[in-house]
C-alpha cells in the first residue's frame, strides 16, 4: 500500500527513464494486453518451455530485446535493467570455480541488448550484472532533497552490416560442425564408417568423436549408424564396424567422405565399383592388413575395429586423395556468430524427441544446461566405449523417406534417397517441419522452411535421423520429460 508521502519524490520529477528487474521482462510482455496479437511471431513457444536457471527463473536473451522494443516504442524512455544474473550453484573442481554457463548467459543476454539497440536506438542507461542474489539489505531513505538528475538523450546508433567473425589464428570453420577447427584439417575430407547398433555391438567405440552421425533401418528394422569423422588420425578406437548399405554411400557422397565398412550387401556392390567412390573395405585383402583388426572380448562380426593410424594407412594404401576439391563449399548452413545460438520461432517444444525407430526405440532429452540433446536407446543413455561419455548432439534432422524392399527374396531395404520428402529440426528445445530434396547423388540434401528459405543449423554436431514414411506416425515431440515418462 502507497502513503501520500510516498509520492512526494516522485511528482517533484520527471519520469526519465523506465526500470525493471530482469526477470520481469517476461511476465511484463505477456501482461501488456494488444502486444500478442499484434506480435505473435515473437512468442514462438510458452515461458515455461524455456531454460531456466537452478533458481527456476527463464533464461530468455531473446526476450530482453523484444521487451525493449515495445516498451520503447510505447514510452520512449531509457531503460534501466537490473539483476539480469545467472543464479546457479557452483561447484568446486580442484579448489576453483569453473562457470562457463553464467559467461555464456551473460554473453548472450547482452549480444541481444545490442541488437535492440541497433535496431530501435534504445538508450540503455546502465546495466547491473548481478551473479546472484543474497540476503535482501535494507532499503535506504530517500530523501526529500533529493538533486534532480538530468538525463542527456540517447545518441542515435548507427544500424550496420553484422560484422564478419575475425578468423583466429590457425584456425578454419569445420565443414561438419561450423566450429573453428585446427586449419590444417578443415579441408581435409572427412571418413564416413558404418557401425553396428544392436545391442550386442554397443557401446560402440569412437562415436562421442564423430561430427554427424546418419541412423537409418536395416533389416529387420534394426537400425545401423555411419559415424563421419573431420579428425579421424586421432581416433583412439572405432568399433564395431559393420557392413555397407547402398544408401548410406549415397549419404557419405553429400560430404565428400571416404567411406569405411567391412563388406556390404549384394546391392551395394554396384555404387561400390564407381571411380567416384572411394571407400575402405574390411573384405579388401590389403585393407585389411594395415586397417582393420578384431576385438577378442566380442564375437564376430561385431568385434572388427580400426584406429586412427589405421585409418590413415588405409587411405594412403589406397592412393585417396585427402583434400577437398578447390570449388568445395560444404554440406550445411551454420550461424557464423559464434557468440549467437538460433531459436526456432513458430515451432513446436520438443524437450523430448522420438525419431520412430521400432527395436531400440531411441530418444532424445534436451538439457537446457548445456544445451544439447542427450540420447538414450533400448531403455538406457547411449555411450562411448572410449570413455563412457554420452554421446550428445546440438542439432537433431528428422528426415522421412520414402523407402521399399530390394526383392521379395529377402529383407534388404531401399531407402528413396533423391525423391524428397519432409521432416523436422529441432534444436535448443524446439522443433519445425522442414521440407528436404537431393538433386544428384553426389549432392547434398538441403533442408528448408515452410518459408521456402535453407534452414541454418547451430554450430556443433548433428544427428541425421531417417525415417521411413510408414512410420512417420511414430515421430513424437514431447514439452517436458515428465510428459514423455507419461506418454
Amino acid at each position: 500500500t502507497h502513503t501520500e508521502s510516498d509520492w512526494k519524490v516522485p511528482r517533484k520529477h520527471e519520469y526519465n527513464a523506465s526500470a525493471s528487474p530482469c526477470q520481469a521482462f517476461h511476465s511484463l510482455l505477456l501482461n501488456v494486453p494488444d502486444f500478442l496479437p499484434r506480435h505473435p511471431q515473437h512468442l514462438p513457444v510458452h515461458p515455461k518451455f524455456l531454460p531456466t536457471t537452478d533458481w527456476d527463473w527463464t533464461i530468455d536473451p531473446m526476450g530482453i530485446r523484444m521487451c525493449c522494443r515495445e516498451i520503447t516504442s510505447r514510452y520512449d524512455l531509457p531503460i534501466v535493467i537490473s539483476e539480469n544474473g545467472l543464479g546457479a550453484f557452483d561447484k568446486l573442481e580442484d579448489g576453483q570455480i569453473h562457470d562457463p554457463y553464467r559467461i555464456d548467459y551473460l554473453r548472450n543476454h547482452i549480444s541481444e541488448m545490442k541488437k535492440a539497440i541497433a535496431m530501435i536506438l534504445l538508450g540503455v542507461m546502465s546495466l547491473s550484472l548481478l551473479t546472484g542474489c543474497g540476503k535482501k539489505e535494507e532499503t535506504p531513505a530517500v530523501s526529500d532533497t533529493a538533486q534532480e538528475t538530468s538525463i542527456s538523450a540517447p545518441e542515435e546508433v548507427p544500424v550496420s552490416e553484422p560484422e564478419i567473425p575475425a578468423v583466429p589464428e590457425g584456425m578454419a570453420r569445420s565443414y561438419l560442425t561450423g566450429e573453428w577447427i585446427d586449419e590444417t584439417i578443415a579441408n581435409q575430407r572427412p571418413l564416413a564408417v558404418m557401425l553396428g547398433n544392436t545391442k550386442i555391438a554397443t557401446p560402440q567405440y569412437g562415436i562421442t568423436d564423430a561430427d554427424v552421425i546418419y541412423e537409418a533401418a536395416v533389416e529387420g528394422q534394426e537400425t545401423r549408424l555411419m559415424a563421419i569423422f573431420q579428425d579421424y588420425a586421432n581416433l583412439e578406437k572405432v568399433m564395431s564396424i559393420r557392413s555397407c548399405r547402398h544408401y548410406y554411400v549415397h549419404w557419405a557422397l553429400e560430404f565428400d567422405a571416404i567411406y569405411a565398412h567391412y563388406g556390404q550387401a549384394k546391392y551395394a556392390v554396384e555404387i561400390l565399383s564407381q571411380d567416384y567412390v572411394n571407400n575402405l573395405s574390411g573384405l579388401d585383402g590389403g585393407v585389411e592388413k594395415v586397417m582393420y583388426k578384431r576385438d577378442s572380448n566380442r564375437k564376430a562380426p561385431h568385434n572388427a575395429y580400426t584406429t586412427g593410424e589405421g585409418i590413415v594407412a588405409g587411405i594412403a594404401y589406397k592412393g585417396y586423395e585427402t583434400q577437398h576439391a578447390a570449388d568445395y563449399s560444404g554440406h550445411y548452413k551454420f550461424v557464423e556468430d559464434d557468440n549467437q545460438q538460433l531459436f526456432l520461432q513458430g515451432g513446436s517444444p520438443a524437450a523430448v524427441v522420438e525419431p520412430g525407430y521400432l527395436v531400440n526405440k531411441p530418444w532424445f532429452v534436451f538439457d537446457s544446461e548445456t544445451g544439447l540433446y542427450k540420447r538414450f536407446q533400448n531403455g538406457a543413455a547411449q555411450t562411448d566405449g572410449n570413455n563412457g561419455k554420452q554421446v550428445e548432439v546440438k542439432n537433431i534432422i528428422i528426415q522421412i523417406c520414402e523407402w521399399n524392399r530390394m526383392s521379395s527374396e529377402d529383407e534388404y531395404l531401399n531407402m528413396e534417397t533423391m525423391k524428397g520428402g519432409s521432416g523436422y529440426y529441432i534444436t535448443n528445445g524446439t522443433a519445425i517441419p522442414v521440407t528436404w530434396k537431393k538433386d544428384s547423388l553426389q549432392s547434398p540434401t538441403r533442408y528448408y522452411k515452410e518459408d521456402g528459405s535453407e534452414i541454418q543449423l547451430n554450430q556443433g554436431k548433428t544427428w541425421v535421423c531417417v525415417t521411413e514414411d510408414t512410420y512417420a506416425d511414430k515421430i513424437a515431440l514431447y514439452s517436458s520429460e515428465e510428459e514423455y515418462a507419461n506418454r
